[in-house]
Parts: C-alpha cells; structure tokens; sequence
C-alpha cells in the first residue's frame, strides 16, 4: 500500500461526514422535514412500458486534442446525427494556436457546435419524429458569449449561437420535439420550486434566504428521497436568448429529472416541444409533458452504463479510438507534413539521471 493512498484515506474517514452531507440527505437531516413532502408531490413513479418508438435522431461527438511541439494545437472534432436510414456527419479539423487555459472549453463548444451542424444538415434531408442531443440545452444557451483566444476562432461564439437557434427554430417550424439528455446537472430548478411552494414550513425569512442560497442541486434531492423509478414534475422556464437571426426572443424549455433505475444515476432531460412555446406565466411553472416522451427517455434506458441506447449507439460510431487516432490520423499527418511524431512510434525512451 503507498503512501499516497493513505493520505487518501486519511482524508475521507477525517471529511466523511461533510462529504456524504453534499451527496445525500440522511434520514436523521433537518432538510429532510423541509424538502422531503414537496419532493414526493413532484415526483411520479414510473413502471416499464412497452412502445413503438417510431423514427428519431439521436446525436453525438468526440474530439482529439494534441500540443504539437511548436505549441500549437492539433485538433480533430467530428459529430454523427444518425436516424434509421441516414447519417449526416460534421467534422473540424484545425492546427491553430489557442490558449492553453482555454483548450478544455473551447473543445467543448466546438463538439457542441458539430453537433448543432449534423443535426441540422440531417434535417435537411429526414423528418425524424423526434431530435435526441447528448447534454443540456439551458447550459448551452446560457454560454458565456466572451471573446475566444483561438486563433481564427476569436468571434466564435456568434457562430456557435447562430447555428443553435437555427436549429431549434428549424424543430419548432417543423413540429419535431427536441429531446435532449444529460447524464449529470447542476441544476436547482426543482428544488427552488419546491422551496418556492412550501407551506408552513417554520423558518423565518432570513433562515429560508440562507437555505436558497446553499448549493444543493435537484439531483441531490433525487437520490435522496426517490424510492423507486420515476420522475419529476416537468418543468417549464423562460430562457432570453438574446437578439439572433432566428428571432426566437425568448425560448420555453421544459426540464425534468428522469430515474429509470433507483439503483442508478438520475439523467436530466430538456425538452424543446413546439406546443410549450405559447405563454409563460412565473418564474418556474408545471407543464405536461405528451405521454409518448416519457415513454421515449424509460424505454430507451439501457442500463446503469447506458443511459439512453440511442445515444450509446451513436456515441460508439462517432468515438475517436486510440487505434484510429494513432494508426490512422498521426501517421497520416507525418507522412504529409513530413514531421515525425514519438507518439506514433510506441513509447518514448526516458533517459533516467541518478
């Protein structure tokens, strides 16, 4: 056993208590008396069902990033938008300078923004019933809108945004639900909700605007308190985008939590559906979600490593393999550059100074 590991082991049995507080409410909690009856008035159990899903899309990306010795970034973004008879596919490839704080990110937008392409180029061809995009919406949309410093890439983001809006707006003229699914959220939609619409719940005004402010998130509250399968109140919010070509204006997303599994992780599903776009009343409000999308997201659920098994199939096509990558792109890159890579040519030796 090294020494590392018992430092690691050191720290979790002296931070236990904190630790396990941030991920789960236990039964002896105070929280539990405040949240635990709003929770199961939003929560709606959920036993499987059988159905015909019909056709849809669902869409994924992968990346490759590598510092070439100049300090330069070679970098490989591709996305598929996969429906039953058709593939529609976006792809980057660019070797440009950009800031090392910013490569994690910039990456990120970069894959989300391939996605956006496919999606849209696959539409152009196909009518799916459904759109299904890996990852959150309400965090794409609330995307800082600064400066990148990539090169090229500077004013990016009008970019990025105009091919989102596009998008949505392509799927609200044409009736087609989006559907898209996160495995993990931050979000604290619900749980300001359910705060929002307590009753006599004995905390004074300063005691409740404390509470607020403490970062407890919606899945917190999930696996705290859901005893089975099932799902949260849907949700609907009122999202500025801000002035685009697309004229949305304002958008109405409807957000919820789904669990197929009590022994898994809750996914986080946000909906744009074309009937939801008429009216918004509060901050936060309860929208009926058509029966069918909730049969979608439990059906389509694979398993604790497969939360939803038309992402998990496209996700496996469009995944950069380090086989490929090596054997394929790298290789291909020396021989027309001319520029040797270590990296293709198994381990690099390491020459050790006593």
């Amino acid at each position: 056993m090294n020494d590392t590991y018992e430092d690691y082991l050191k720290y979790l049995e002296e931070n236990t208590d904190s630790i396990r507080g941030g991920m789960l409410i236990d039964q002896d909690s105070p929280l539990r008396a405040l949240y635990l009856q709003g929770f199961l008035d939003n929560f709606h159990e959920r036993g499987e069902k059988e159905i015909r899903p019909g056709d849809l899309s669902a869409t994924d990306s992968s990346e490759f990033v590598r510092e070439l010795y100049n300090g330069k970034k070679l970098i490989l973004i591709r996305a598929f938008a996969k429906s039953k008879e058709y593939v529609a596919k976006d792809f980057i490839c660019e070797v440009i300078n950009v800031n090392r704080d910013e490569i994690r990110n910039f990456s990120i937008l970069l894959m989300e923004h391939t996605e956006h392409v496919a999606t849209s180029r696959l539409l152009e061809e196909k009518r799916p019933d459904y759109v299904l995009m890996d990852g959150s919406l309400i965090g794409r949309l609330y995307h800082k809108r600064n400066r990148i410093d990539a090169e090229n890439y500077e004013n990016f983001m009008e970019d990025y945004f105009r091919q989102l809006y596009a998008l949505i707006s392509t799927c609200l003229k044409s009736d087609i639900p989006m559907i898209f699914i996160a495995k993990s959220s931050e979000t604290t939609v619900l749980r300001r909700f359910i705060l929002d619409h307590l009753g006599d719940h004995g905390m004074t005004q300063e005691e409740m605007a404390e509470e607020k402010g403490k970062k407890r998130t919606d899945h917190l509250l999930v696996k705290s308190f859901a005893t089975g399968s099932g799902y949260t109140t849907p949700l609907r919010v009122s999202v500025e985008v801000g002035k685009n070509d697309a004229g949305l204006g304002k958008l109405n997303v409807v957000t919820l939590h789904a669990l197929p599994d009590s022994n898994d992780l809750p996914i986080k599903v946000d909906l744009v559906l074309p009937q939801a776009q008429e009216g918004m009343h509060g901050r936060e409000e309860k929208y009926e979600v058509p029966e069918d999308i909730i049969d979608l997201l439990f059906w389509g659920y694979g398993g604790l490593k497969t939360h939803n098994i038309w992402l998990a199939d496209v996700d496996r096509e469009v995944k950069f393999r380090q086989k490929e990558v090596e054997e394929l792109y790298m290789r291909t890159f020396e021989r027309i550059i001319g520029i040797p890579f270590y990296e293709t040519r198994g381990e690099r030796r390491a020459r050790i100074r006593i």
